[in-house]
């Protein structure tokens, strides 16, 4: 049977045998060795942290990780049957630690400050600043990270960027953590933890934007958190859930609400399939008419700021997705005359070439890159962009090549879930549809590479619906083999135009 009212079925323990194609990758450990490995990692990164960053990053280091903790125990005794969460969300910790420790080490380096080249964590860092002071919050992020730097400001001098940081180092473990409790929900198989890193962890994408001072790693947390609540039917808790959300990015809490529509459609019947559909339907519809009320009322600018709108400033989804089309899509700024061509450019320029553009953004990046020049963009606390010539190998390109290695193990299960998918139960068919129409929205609406971390997030799921698929086995190592010749083929061609 089918649905939410199939009877309770009970999974076997998942074996610890990697599968075939997989049996380059690390065996899984004992729980016990496990922990004492996070207690290691933990204790190693913490005095790199007070070695790089100094005592009061070190301080909001040591609460964040209490965070993760509180979250990760929470998690294993009241929402996912797996005793190993708490191991999990420090482990996950500790590792993106290590990443953001990576990247502000490679910064001060570059030009000696510990932002970003890209400007909006800069913009971020000095809008938390502004709200420091017990004045009306205006953004969910903002009152969310002021609270955090709170509870230390009053041991700490001149405010920086690193004592922050920490904090969404910890949204990104928990992400890592609700996607495992929403993987084992929707599948009922428990995904292996080192299947799970290399599906989240090492998507640059998501490593990237957790590890920066951006709203995703809070978003991603009520995002997921919106998720799980759907699937296990409590929709009041899931509008919640989607409302926080939609208030740090209202797409994103638009699809939370889509979701939680859609798996109505799982407590029917079996065989009700006519219910099933027009539930799809329905959501679909519900969907659009989200975005006509938003270019008809400035919602989402509403939903982002709970201070007074501006009645002539319009930033509808709509008008900011044919904006950054054309700005980061058709007519992409330059990066440097050895960036080399543009993909989405070239297939933003037939319209027929544009249906491949879903494709291209789940499995991106696919090119290995190289020295490249590009500006470092830092906005000041007086808003004064200042820039900052940089060439070379930039930091984040040596995840870039870690994804590309990682999509011969990771792409072969997110392409035979999609086409597996249909043909399992009825949260199963939610799942593949929800990561369907996140795809499309991200890829015809968004742009913006790191909110791709919203269906990055699902790939756990998706890999557990055909994890213990024995059956496709043989087509796992086919599909990595496809890829990897596609790799191969594609930077061949990218170096020679």
């Amino acid at each position: 049977m089918n649905g939410l009212h199939a009877p309770f079925k009970t999974f076997p323990r998942t074996s610890l045998r990697a599968p075939a194609a997989l049996s380059f990758m690390a065996p899984s450990l004992p729980s016990a060795n496990l922990a004492g490995v996070a207690l290691a990692c933990t204790t190693a990164v913490g005095i790199a942290v007070c070695a790089m960053l100094g005592v009061a990053s070190l301080s909001m280091w040591l609460l964040s990780l209490a965070l993760t903790i509180f979250v990760a125990r929470l998690a294993r005794s009241t929402l996912t049957p797996f005793r190993d969460a708490s191991v999990l969300g420090v482990l996950s910790f500790d590792v993106l630690s290590t990443i953001g420790l990576y990247f502000i080490a490679t910064y001060q380096s570059m030009y000696g400050l510990s932002f970003g080249p890209y400007a909006d964590d800069s913009l971020y860092f000095n809008q938390i600043l502004g709200n420091i002071a017990p004045t009306f919050q205006s953004r969910l992020y903002d009152a969310v990270l002021s609270g955090f730097y709170a509870l230390i400001s009053p041991f700490v001098g001149a405010p920086d960027v690193t004592h922050l940081l920490p904090v969404n180092w910890a949204f990104g473990a928990i992400a890592v953590l609700l996607s495992r409790i929403l993987s084992d929900d929707v599948s009922g198989v428990r995904l292996p933890m080192r299947l799970l890193f290399a599906a989240v962890i090492g998507n640059c994408y998501f490593s990237d934007t957790v590890t920066h001072l951006y709203r995703d790693g809070l978003m991603l947390v009520f995002f997921l958190g919106a998720l799980i609540a759907s699937t296990r039917r409590h929709y009041f808790r899931a509008a919640i859930l989607a409302c926080l959300c939609g208030m740090v990015r209202p797409a994103d809490g638009a699809l939370a609400l889509f979701y939680a529509i859609l798996c109505t459609a799982s407590i029917a019947a079996p065989g009700a399939r006519r219910r099933r559909h027009a539930a799809i339907c329905v959501s679909l519809v519900l969907l659009g008419s989200l975005f006509w009320a938003d270019q008809q009322w400035n919602i989402a600018r509403r939903m982002r700021t709970v201070t007074e709108v501006d009645p002539w400033v319009k930033d509808t989804i709509t008008e900011t997705a044919r904006d950054r089309f054309q700005t980061m899509v058709v007519d992409p700024p330059e990066a440097g005359p050895s960036a080399g061509p543009s993909v989405t450019g070239m297939l933003a320029k037939s319209r027929l070439a544009m249906l491949a553009l879903p494709v291209v953004t789940v499995f991106s990046p696919f090119r290995l890159g190289g020295v490249s020049e590009t500006q470092a963009v830092i906005v000041d606390a007086g808003g004064t962009t200042m820039r900052f010539p940089v060439r070379g190998i930039q930091p984040e390109m040596v995840l870039h090549w870690l994804t590309v290695l990682l999509w011969l193990v990771v792409a072969p299960f997110i392409v035979l879930s999609v086409l597996k998918g249909f043909r399992g139960g009825a949260k199963q068919r939610a799942i593949v549809v929800f990561f369907l129409v996140t795809v499309a929205s991200i890829t015809f609406v968004s742009f913006q590479a790191r909110h791709r971390t919203a269906f990055i997030v699902l790939f756990p799921t998706l890999m557990a619906l055909v994890y213990r698929r024995a059956d496709l086995r043989r087509t796992r190592v086919a599909l990595a083999q496809v890829f990897l010749c596609g790799i191969a083929l594609v930077n061949v061609i990218l170096l020679v135009m």
